[in-house]
């Protein structure tokens, strides 16, 4: 009965905090110094859940704790619980305040398709009374409008781990952009592909000046490859039937990817990508005053279910 009644009546939301910040950061200590508490503290409280729930839930490696199965879900689900309970916070002020006014959101092509229209109509219902300026371009381009206080916010694809900034930024996805053509290219069954097959090969790439190109430029350049570049784009709706209706290759997100090939309109090509520019994450500039701002970060993270 000890279970039962501590998650009916003695469970408290900064015990789940505890659980969270521990999958997180693996060391009580660093838990201690993110909840600004002692460490005795954070472990009292770590005891007092193990002892509730009546099993193992932790095990310490060196300095460091690893949760057992049962541990490690029970994290899982706290993460889920405050994530709703944030949800659920913003909504209440949303429908209590009458959100209205504009919000100023801008994106890189390949995150659009993931993101609308569901995080766009989701918005709408907290804050019926709202305009969105959805503005598309380069990541590079994106953050300096940021930094000029043009954009309210950013959704974009990273090269530099820098960039995410706590309190600034979250991750929202991951969807790594991976090789493809089409279906009737040379190289589409090719169960043996090399890097080397791809050096005669014509590229759709990405625009000029982007951090995607140069990310791009240097897995190549890994590989031994140098691309003839016979595009520059950072429209999906011009690189899709750019790559089904010619010979050339190019990049497309996974997610996408996979539906097009279902489709028989592309095929990915069984070459490691390497994770390239796989995290998706919004970012926002600190002092924004933007009420709309912290209400389309949580609809963003909503609809990917972040942890």
């Amino acid at each position: 009965m000890q279970p039962k009644r501590f998650f009916e009546a003695d469970l408290k939301v900064h015990q789940l905090r505890v659980l969270v910040q521990l999958r997180q950061l693996g060391k009580v200590q660093k838990v201690a110094d993110a909840l600004h508490v002692t460490q005795p503290a954070i472990s009292k409280q770590l005891r007092e859940i193990e002892s509730a729930i009546g099993t193992p839930l932790f095990e310490r490696i060196g300095n460091r704790i690893e949760f057992t199965a049962v541990g490690d879900h029970l994290a899982r689900r706290a993460a889920q619980i405050l994530q709703e309970l944030q949800s659920l916070e913003t909504e209440v002020a949303a429908l209590s305040k009458g959100l209205a006014g504009e919000l100023s959101v801008g994106m890189v092509t390949t995150a659009v398709q993931l993101l609308v229209p569901d995080v766009l109509l989701r918005f709408r219902q907290l804050a019926p009374n709202a305009c969105v300026d959805l503005v598309e371009r380069t990541a590079g381009e994106l953050f300096e409008m940021l930094d000029a206080g043009q954009v309210d916010l950013i959704v974009c694809r990273v090269t530099d781990r820098k960039t995410l900034q706590p309190g600034l930024s979250s991750v929202l996805l991951t969807d790594p952009l991976v090789i493809c053509c089409s279906s009737g290219h040379p190289l589409a069954l090719r169960t043996d592909l090399q890097w080397k097959d791809l050096e005669a090969m014509s590229w759709v790439a990405p625009a000029r000046g982007s951090p995607a190109l140069e990310a791009f430029m240097q897995l190549l350049d890994k590989h031994g490859v140098s691309p003839r570049i016979a595009v520059h784009t950072i429209s999906i709706t011009a690189i899709i039937p750019l790559l089904s209706g010619s010979d050339m290759l190019g990049l497309l997100p996974l997610s996408m990817a996979r539906r097009l090939a279902t489709e028989q309109r592309i095929r990915m090509l069984p070459l490691d990508s390497e994770n390239l520019l796989g995290q998706i994450s919004a970012h926002w500039k600190a002092g924004n005053t933007n009420p709309l701002a912290s209400l389309m970060t949580d609809c963003l993270r909503e609809a990917n279910q972040l942890e």
